[in-house]
């Protein structure tokens, strides 16, 4: 997987996590939002630096 697969399979596990789930488009997206925020810059840095690795 790619970086940003990774990142979409992060978002899709908090989304699914999620309490209450979103139940529908504008919900979806402000939990997309706040789920973004919540994984922080650590967890982009983290994939970004695993990269030489995977070369």
């Amino acid at each position: 997987m790619n970086i940003i697969e990774h990142v979409w399979d992060e978002l899709n596990h908090c989304v699914r996590c999620h309490n209450p789930l979103p139940r529908n488009l504008n919900q979806l997206w402000a939990t997309l939002q706040e789920e973004w925020y919540r994984l922080g810059k650590d967890f982009i840095a983290k994939l970004y630096h695993s990269l030489p690795d995977c070369i």
